[in-house]
């Protein structure tokens, strides 16, 4: 695999520090990505259930057209974020976990920053996202990455990138 990007996690003492290694996804870890998107909203909502997230059931061809990227940790899926572009020059950030182990290690943010620089390079005038309007560390992880909240609608919350020059 050729790594897009390798960094040092930038929270951990040098001596402790592992590597991280973003990637775009590669077929045989579709499985591995499922099982962290599943853990991560198990874990937030205490159930997963399978027929509220029919794209997370048939994730390698719900998102043939987008981009997903995997953040590895001693060659284990670590997170994932997926770019989902649209007609209108836009785009869409969908299905961004990291696993527990690896949260507040900058894992997320990697993801993150890689997936706008890939909006970026296609062109995309903004970048969309949504999270639970109750998911509060989530909220606050986009704000600080630059996002800008648009509006709340069916307890969920809207925010916006732009990516104008």
């Amino acid at each position: 695999m050729t790594p897009i990007f390798m960094t040092r996690s930038t929270t951990t003492p040098p001596a402790t520090a592992i590597a991280v290694t973003i990637a775009l996804m590669r077929a045989d870890q579709c499985a591995a990505v499922r099982q962290l998107i599943v853990d991560g909203l198990t874990e937030r909502w205490g159930t997963y259930d399978n027929r509220l997230n029919p794209d997370i059931e048939s994730f390698s061809t719900a998102y043939a057209d987008s981009t997903t990227l995997v953040a590895l940790r001693m060659g284990q899926v670590a997170g994932t974020g997926t770019l989902k572009p649209s007609r209108d020059g836009r785009a869409e950030i969908v299905r961004m976990s990291v696993a527990r182990n690896s949260r507040r290690t900058g894992v997320g943010g990697l993801i993150l920053s890689h997936l706008i620089n890939i909006a970026r390079e296609q062109d995309m005038c903004e970048v969309t996202l949504e999270t639970s309007s109750s998911w509060a560390s989530a909220i606050e992880f986009y704000l600080g990455y630059g996002f800008r909240k648009t509006h709340e609608s069916g307890g969920d919350t809207y925010f916006l990138y732009s990516l104008k020059r």
